[in-house]
Order: C-alpha cells, then structure tokens, then sequence
C-alpha cells in the first residue's frame, strides 16, 4: 500500500463551501468572515489560503467589541445597545444611578451629623449631665466626627486613586 502523500502548505486554497465543511459552520457565516480576508481566483473560483481562511474565521473579531475600530454605523448602533443595556439594568434596579446613591448617601450622613449635633442637649436634658459634662461629651462628639470625616475620605481617596 502506498504511503499518503502530503499536500505542500502553500497549496491548501479552499473554497467557503470548503472552509464551511471542514470546520461545520453555516456557509453564509464563513463566506460573511471571509469577505474581508485576502483571497485569489482559481478556475474561476474565489479561493482562500489556509493561513488567510481561518483567522479570519476563527479568529474573535476585535471590531465587535471595540467601537474605535468600527464602521461609524456599526459604532452608533453599539453606543444604542450599551445605553439600551443601562437602561433595562436601571429599570430592573441591578443598577442604580450614581446619582441616586450619592442623595441617599448624603441624607444619611446629613441625619448623622444632626444627631450628633443635638446628643449633648439631649444628654444635659434628659440625663441630667452637668454643663463641665456636656461640654466634655461635645468635645469627644467632635473628635469622633472628625475621625469619622477622615476614614470616609481615606476610603473614596483609596478608590479613585
């Protein structure tokens, strides 16, 4: 029995039809990711080389992802779908604006900071606090505050920085 002979590389020019075949794919796929690929006629055929064929078939499409390197069409269409994606993760509260976050957040910290404004009246008030105690306790409210600031500030300057 006679041994296969092998096809030298530079010969392997293969149709869509080919290419579709070989790697199991819809021909209007593979012919779609060729169209741009180098290819030659051979007996009147649109052929494409093997190391041409199937990067640009296999190969992920960076254009897809990025919208610098895409058609100005192609990139508006991709800036739609991402504020489309926002707006559904917005609308079923997987995301909330910044915005909201940042009033909810401010509030909270605006009812933190009243209360500890009016702890030591109400210490003087309802526990009897002498006014040397008060003011000991409006001291240490203080101290603490700032602490409070510093930590909070520490921690956003370490996120963004």
């Amino acid at each position: 029995m006679p041994a296969p002979s092998a096809t030298p590389i530079d010969n392997l020019l293969w149709t869509a039809t080919r290419y579709s075949d070989v790697l199991q794919m819809d021909r209007r796929v593979v012919a779609q990711a060729l169209e741009k690929a180098p290819s030659t006629q051979h007996n009147g055929v649109r052929v494409w080389h093997v190391r041409d064929g199937m990067p640009a078939i296999l190969k992920p499409e960076t254009r897809r992802h990025d919208p610098n390197n895409m058609e100005p069409k192609e990139a508006l269409d991709y800036y739609r779908a991402q504020r489309e994606k926002i707006k559904l993760a917005e609308d079923t509260r997987k995301m909330i604006p910044a915005a909201d976050i940042e009033q909810t957040i401010g509030m909270a910290f605006k009812t933190l900071s009243q209360t500890l404004d009016a702890l030591p009246d109400a210490l003087e008030r309802d526990c009897g606090l002498s006014p040397a105690a008060v003011t000991a306790a409006q001291q240490s409210i203080d101290v603490m505050r700032e602490s409070l600031y510093e930590a909070l500030m520490s921690a956003l300057e370490s996120r963004h920085g």
